[in-house]
């Protein structure tokens, strides 16, 4: 009698334990995912836009993709020298250099190619910021002695337009400056090929002066 009692006891707690369930939840965990737990299936939110515009701050673009650059820049530039002598220093006009994106972009100077000097060519861009920019304090050397530089700089970091119809994006201007150690006999024409990089900054993104 006594093992049958016990028999039927360690049935009893062996099918309750059998019954124990796990309820299903299904947790926001606030960081932009969710924990499912008990269930074989997940409802996942879809956004997207099409015929997105990267001047449009809502576009719906990806984040920091290159879709999002939007920048006026130069054709063609010059500069010159006042003189042949030794020591003439360099003129230029003024450049404008615009973001028409609806997030920031992050202008660098990536490398110079071109010609070759004998005059002690001494060449620089010398950045001023405009409206909702920040650039470098001190101007990038292009030109060294008649060295090219060839090592990427940062030089600006330019704000978003506020909406698809504004025009209120960040603007800098520059110009060349520089001299020649070389006194300069004829007239001696030199060609160089700027490269310029940009990249798109995230939504919000504070305009922060670069650095090198």
């Amino acid at each position: 009698m006594k093992k049958t009692l016990l028999g039927l006891l360690l049935s009893t707690s062996l099918l309750t334990v059998g019954a124990v369930s796990v309820s299903a939840t299904v947790t926001d965990n606030g960081d932009g995912t969710q924990t499912i737990s008990g269930e074989n299936s997940a409802k996942v939110e879809i956004n997207g836009t099409i015929g997105a515009s990267n001047t449009d701050p809502g576009g719906g673009l990806p984040e920091t993709d290159d879709s999002w650059i939007n920048v006026t820049v130069p054709t063609t530039t010059t500069f010159g020298a006042r003189s042949g002598a030794a020591g003439a220093t360099l003129l230029s006009p003024t450049y404008t250099v615009k973001n028409n994106s609806g997030r920031g972009v992050a202008v660098g100077y990536t490398t110079i190619t071109g010609s070759t000097s004998s005059a002690g060519l001494n060449l620089n861009l010398a950045p001023t910021a405009g409206s909702n920019a920040q650039v470098v304090a001190t101007p990038i050397a292009l030109v060294t002695n008649d060295t090219l530089q060839t090592t990427a700089k940062n030089l600006a970091n330019l704000g978003p337009v506020t909406s698809s119809t504004a025009a209120d994006g960040g603007t800098f201007t520059y110009e060349y400056t520089g001299s020649v150690t070389k006194a300069v006999d004829t007239v001696t024409p030199l060609t160089y090929e700027m490269t310029l990089s940009f990249k798109a900054l995230t939504k919000g993104a504070t305009i922060d002066v670069p650095t090198n």
